[in-house]
C-alpha cells in the first residue's frame, strides 16, 4: 500500500505519518528523508544541499525524479510530503486540514528554534499564512498544482479538534473500508 500525506502547516502531517506507518506497520518516508539521500549522493550535507536547492531548480527536479521514482519501484509506505500526491498517482492520497488558530498554537508551542517568526501567537499566525501563500504561488508556477485543492485527494481529514491518535484511528478506518 501507497498512502501520501499532504496538509496545511502545523496540520500534523508527521505526527501522524510516523505513527501511521509505525501501527500498519510500513515504512516511514518524508521529503527530509529524499532530500538526506539526494545530499548523501552528491556528497554534501543536507544543509549544504538546502542551499543549493534554494537558488537551484534543478535540484527541486532531482526531488521530484526521485520521488517519482520511489512511487513506482517502492511499496508498503507513508509519504509525508506536500507533493508526493502529484508524483505517486497511484497512492492513497490523504490531506489534513487545520484551522490557523490551531495551526499558530501548535507550531508556537513546539518553539521551533529555525523558525525564527515564532515570538507570538500572532506573528506566528502570520508567518504561516505567508508560507502558504508563497508555497501555492510556487507549485502553481512549477507544477501547475495546489496541493490545497482538496479534489487531489481521496480523503480530507480536519486535525484542529482531533488528536494524532484519533486521527490515525480515523485513517486506518477509511484505509480497510477502501481495501474491501
Amino acid at each position: 500500500m501507497k498512502i501520501t500525506v499532504s496538509g496545511k502547516i502545523g496540520a500534523g502531517k508527521t505526527t501522524v505519518s510516523k505513527a501511521l506507518a509505525k501501527k500498519l506497520k510500513l515504512k516511514y518516508l518524508s521529503t527530509g528523508t529524499v532530500m538526506r539521500e539526494l545530499a548523501k549522493e552528491k556528497g554534501l550535507t543536507i544543509s549544504e544541499f538546502l542551499k543549493f536547492a534554494e537558488k537551484e531548480t534543478r535540484y527541486h527536479k532531482e526531488l521530484d525524479k526521485k520521488t517519482i521514482e520511489i512511487g513506482k519501484t517502492k511499496d508498503n509506505f507513508v509519504f509525508d510530503s506536500r507533493l508526493a500526491f502529484k508524483f505517486i498517482p497511484d497512492s492513497v492520497k490523504i490531506f489534513l486540514n487545520v484551522n490557523i488558530n490551531t495551526a499558530a498554537k501548535r507550531i508556537f508551542n513546539q518553539k521551533r528554534r529555525s523558525e525564527k517568526e515564532n515570538i507570538s501567537l500572532e506573528k506566528t499566525k502570520k508567518a504561516i499564512k505567508q508560507r502558504e501563500k508563497l508555497e501555492i504561488k510556487s507549485y502553481k508556477r512549477l507544477y501547475n498544482v495546489n496541493h490545497h485543492d482538496k479534489k487531489n485527494y481521496d480523503l480530507v481529514i480536519d486535525t484542529s479538534e482531533s488528536t494524532p491518535e484519533k486521527t490515525v484511528n480515523n485513517l486506518i478506518k477509511f484505509l480497510r473500508q477502501k481495501q474491501k
